[in-house]
């Protein structure tokens, strides 16, 4: 069994550069769809069994071209630091992952993503352990917030207005 905090923990140690916090973490638990993460036992847990880090996902994406190129040929150079410089100025979130892990922050610079009937939230079991309740409830506030803040951009309400879309 995992903690919350040890979850999102291991989240930012193994992609810093998507997580800068808690809250971010908490936000791709319980509202992104296909995360990776069920319920099980009142937690949410990795069912992805995946240890991959962000430099495993670079490597994986590199290697075609390596092997259609060489490790030398200019599209690989560039490729490799392209992403090196991406990654450089969050690597040193991994070491200070424990801490980030129990510290809220900003919910990014991104709309957070709609509530939708299969997130984590939505399908919440009664038995979630009290750690996963109090983290829903972060998240929800930390959402809210957001949204009221006036740095919504108001993209979901917007979506939903697409001709074609069948009536409510």
């Amino acid at each position: 069994m995992a903690s919350v905090t040890a979850t999102v923990e291991r989240m930012i140690r193994r992609f810093p550069s998507l997580y800068a916090n808690r809250t971010q973490c908490l936000h791709a638990l319980f509202y992104v769809l296909g995360n990776g993460y069920a319920w099980s036992a009142g937690e949410l847990v990795d069912i992805t069994r995946d240890e991959r880090t962000e430099e495993d996902a670079d490597a994986a994406f590199l290697a075609p071209l390596i092997a259609r190129h060489g490790p030398d040929h200019p599209i690989v150079e560039q490729a490799t630091a392209r992403f090196a410089a991406d990654r450089a100025p969050t690597l040193s979130r991994r070491g200070r992952a424990a801490a980030l892990a129990r510290t809220p922050g900003e919910l990014g610079p991104h709309d957070p993503y709609p509530l939708t009937t299969g997130c984590a939230l939505s399908t919440m079991p009664a038995d979630a352990r009290p750690d996963w309740r109090a983290a829903a409830d972060e998240i929800t506030a930390a959402v809210a917030e957001h949204v009221n803040s006036g740095k919504y951009s108001g993209i979901h309400e917007r979506i939903t207005t697409f001709p074609g879309r069948p009536p409510d």
